[in-house]
């Protein structure tokens, strides 16, 4: 059944106004436009759910969907293959970041959620020793394929199994918007970083590029 409390994940306010709604079948047609077309093992992520909201806390701003929706594995791996662009090759926050190690002479690095591996292959060019988590088993395969050490799994299940590894950066990029939880995300990407090491994260911002975009399907 779908979940009817609309809490910000943030400050737990029940108070909302909701920003925009989309059916599963609406999303699923809006892809569709830019060429995805998913299978049933990517839309299971939608049982049960009859709309999708976007929602503005009244009292601290923070912007959720309800319900919060993480995809699955055959999903991500449909828009990569589909959808030529989906992971970026370079970005801003990746030139920032890659800066930031060089200035602090980081060795290593931890991209949780790392698609295909592009901001990995950066950093070895500068020298970092790279790992990586992603949900998306074509794009762990490409990773792996390319030398980097990338694990199908969440963060979480990757500490539990690795409790005494340690990064001297830990990176998100495009990444929080996506988990159902994402102060608990925060909290188990904070647990991966070694004393004295950095955490980075990039989101989108909808009073930037992403604002003129409405039909926009992310």
């Amino acid at each position: 059944t779908e979940k009817t409390d609309r809490r910000c994940f943030l400050c737990q306010s029940p108070e909302s106004r909701l920003r925009d709604r989309l059916t599963p079948r609406e999303l699923e047609l809006t892809w569709f436009h830019l060429g995805v077309k998913f299978r049933p093992e990517a839309t299971a992520v939608f049982a049960g759910v009859s709309a999708l909201e976007l929602h503005e806390c009244r009292s601290c701003g923070f912007r959720y969907f309800h319900p919060s929706l993480p995809g699955n594995g055959p999903f991500y791996a449909d828009l990569q293959r589909q959808f030529r662009d989906y992971y970026p090759k370079a970005c801003p926050a990746f030139a920032r970041t890659l800066q930031l190690a060089r200035r602090q002479q980081i060795r290593d690095v931890m991209d949780l959620g790392c698609g295909a591996g592009y901001f990995l292959d950066a950093a070895r060019t500068e020298g970092m020793l790279t790992h990586g988590l992603d949900l998306n088993p074509d794009a762990v395969a490409d990773c792996c394929d390319r030398g980097h050490d990338v694990q199908c799994c969440t963060a979480e299940a990757y500490a539990a199994s690795r409790p005494e590894k340690r990064f001297g950066l830990v990176t998100a990029f495009e990444v929080m918007e996506h988990v159902p939880d994402p102060e608990a995300f925060f909290r188990e990407a904070a647990a991966l970083v070694a004393p004295g090491g950095y955490l980075a994260m990039a989101l989108p911002n909808d009073e930037g590029i992403h604002g003129w975009c409405p039909l926009e399907p992310h």
